[in-house]
């Protein structure tokens, strides 16, 4: 979580985050960060996200992506292995 949030606080460059690899606190923090951050950011939730989680980033219209099946041209933050990314 902390390197999430020091790319989102302090860089500016595309960033994709996997809901699933943090917990419940942290992708509360990750929305309020977002809320403040200028950052390109695309989001995979792999249904590890609740009701309110999910409104809020359709509400700040964040690109969602599930990111087990799509290989992403920008950084990923993947805490777990099982949110990597297939091969090609």
């Amino acid at each position: 979580m902390d390197v999430i949030r020091e790319h989102l606080m302090y860089k500016n460059s595309p960033l994709n985050i996997c809901m699933k690899s943090i917990t419940p606190q942290e992708q509360y923090e990750v929305i309020r960060i977002l809320h403040e951050s200028k950052a390109e950011v695309t989001v995979c939730s792999h249904n590890a996200t609740n009701k309110y989680i999910n409104t809020l980033l359709k509400k700040m219209k964040i690109t969602e992506k599930d990111c087990s099946t799509e290989r992403l041209g920008h950084q990923q933050f993947h805490l777990q292995t099982e949110c990597s990314p297939s091969p090609q």
